[in-house]
This record gives C-alpha cells, sequence and structure tokens, in this order.
C-alpha cells in the first residue's frame, strides 16, 4: 500500500540556520512556535505568515527543548496569588 505525503503549510521569511535541536508547535488557535535550537531565537508564526513575535538573543547560547502550555497559570503557585 501506497502512503502519499503532503506538505500542508511552509514558512520561510528571513532564514535561520540551526546546527542541532529546534521545535516546532502547532497551537490550538492555529499559530505555530518555533525554535532553533542552538540559535537562540524564538518566533510565533500565524497561519497566514504573519511573525506574531520574534525573539533572539544577542549574547548567543542555546535554547533547548520548548513546551507548550495551554494554562500557564495553572502551574502558578496557589500562595502566590
Amino acid at each position: 500500500e501506497e502512503e502519499v505525503l503532503r506538505q500542508v503549510w511552509s514558512f520561510a521569511e528571513g532564514g535561520t540556520e540551526a546546527r542541532l535541536g529546534g521545535y516546532v508547535h502547532r497551537y490550538p488557535e492555529g499559530t505555530t512556535l518555533q525554535s532553533f535550537g542552538t540559535t537562540p531565537r524564538v518566533k510565533e508564526v500565524a497561519s497566514d505568515g504573519t511573525v506574531v513575535w520574534d525573539v533572539e538573543w544577542a549574547d548567543g547560547g542555546q535554547i533547548g527543548r520548548t513546551l507548550f502550555f495551554d494554562d500557564l497559570y495553572k502551574y502558578w503557585p496557589s500562595t502566590a496569588r
């Protein structure tokens, strides 16, 4: 049985090069979070290709792993509320 791979979305504004790692997360509302591993940069892109925000740290380093949290505030200590 043959299977077909179809590209359903791509984004290529500018260009970011990273030697290793990187993650991509699709949010429920359709935006995509990109992190670039060995390049300290994270950006969120809307489904129409509009950059929602883009952060790059000038001092170098690595981003490591990014995680999706549906509700960041539920992890906030109850004593701090």
